[in-house]
């Protein structure tokens, strides 16, 4: 059986009681292959086709798929779902494919005809002089490299080329260089090299000094400086604007900055953050933004008498002045005013009176709670004593 070639298996059947060749049990076999020793598998062809029941009885034939022979050695077996039907199986070893094309003459050589499908010639395969020869370029002689300029295409390395031309090359090329080896042909000899950089040297000063002097280009400042900026110098007006701080004093202002060390003699139109010591105003005609502080106006921040009916104008003090919230202040005070007078917060107060009419108020073990208006928490206490026909006694608020 070659190897890897779709092929067919045939089987032997018979009954192991009678030992006669079972006819007629096809559709009840089926037959397995193992591979090089591998595990057991069924083939693809499940149904078995019998020979001849008369003249071949108990053959059977199976088709083999060219994988099922991919192998040096083949194990084929088979069963039958018939009681008593044993099925003979085959070990077979397999030979390469094509195996019987292979011509090998009387000395027992083998004939090759192709190599890698390429029919070939005794040339072909000896190499023979004349034959190698007629593949090289003509350039080449008796397998060499010819000599002679033409061998080489044109002007690719000439006599010239390698003669005049390139001594020329070289020869003028060092001919402009000095003892020191500095080609003085493109100025860059040392006593030049110094002048010229003497000369660059006095440019640049000459530059810088005159940048120095410059204060006309400040007016067009307009970028912002993260550090500071210092101006020295008259200028009329700079638009620019500063995060970090002015040391010096400044006409006017317009915008934000960070801080000012100094006077501005001028204007300041936007914000200031915070001014730490002294501020003279004038005039303010704009008190829009002005707030007072979490400490409020102390008393001797006014003169005795500066806040009087005169201070006022008449109906300066409305309706609208006095709003439900300021209204709720004032009677929320009222409420928690002492019945003795004076401040308040004592629990002898106008809310805790109006307490024992209106909110809970129970009596238990000699104790009367008068509740706050949750009707759970108290608000007060008081001892209560009875006497014989009469429940109550006395009310005593503690």
């Amino acid at each position: 059986m070659f190897k890897n070639v779709a092929t067919k298996l045939a089987i032997f059947a018979f009954d192991t009681t009678s030992g006669a060749p079972k006819t007629g049990d096809a559709a009840n076999m089926t037959a397995y292959v193992s591979k090089d020793y591998g595990a057991v598998t069924v083939l693809a062809d499940t149904s078995a086709t019998e020979m001849d029941s008369t003249n071949a009885k108990g053959w059977y034939l199976f088709d083999l798929a060219q994988a099922e022979t991919n192998a040096d050695a083949l194990i084929f077996t088979g069963k039958s779902s018939t009681a008593n039907i044993s099925l003979v199986g085959q070990w077979v070893f397999t030979t390469p494919a094509n195996f019987t094309a292979t011509s090998i003459d009387s000395n027992g050589r083998v004939d090759v005809i192709k190599v890698a499908g390429t029919t070939q010639t005794a040339g072909d395969i000896i190499g023979d002089t004349n034959d190698i020869q007629s593949r090289l370029p003509a350039a080449l002689v008796s397998g060499r490299i010819d000599a002679s300029v033409g061998a080489m295409a044109a002007n690719v390395i000439t006599a010239a080329a390698t003669a005049a031309d390139f001594t020329t090359e070289v020869t003028s090329g060092l001919s402009t260089l000095d003892a020191a080896g500095v080609r003085t042909a493109v100025g860059l000899a040392s006593a030049n090299l110094d002048t010229q950089l003497g000369a660059i040297d006095d440019f640049l000063d000459t530059e810088v000094a005159a940048i120095k002097t410059k204060t006309d280009f400040l007016p067009s400042v307009t970028a912002g400086n993260a550090g500071g900026l210092f101006i020295a110098g008259a200028n009329a007006a700079t638009t620019v604007n500063f995060t970090g701080s002015l040391s010096g004093s400044v006409g006017s202002v317009t915008g934000a900055v960070g801080s000012v060390t100094g006077s501005v003699g001028g204007n300041v139109v936007g914000s200031v953050a915070s001014v730490t010591a002294g501020v003279t105003v004038t005039t303010n005609s704009d008190k829009t933004g002005y707030a007072i502080g979490a400490g409020g106006i102390a008393n001797t921040a006014f003169a005795a008498g500066a806040i009087d009916s005169a201070a006022i104008a008449a109906n300066a003090i409305g309706a609208s002045e006095l709003a439900q919230d300021a209204a709720r202040e004032i009677a929320d005070e009222v409420l928690d005013r002492d019945l003795a007078g004076g401040g308040s917060g004592n629990t002898r107060n106008v809310r805790n009176a109006l307490r024992s009419l209106r909110n809970k108020a129970a009596i238990a073990g000699g104790t009367l709670t008068v509740y706050q208006e949750n009707d759970t928490d108290a608000a007060w206490t008081a001892a209560v004593t009875t006497a014989a026909g009469n429940p109550i006694d006395s009310i005593d608020p503690a």
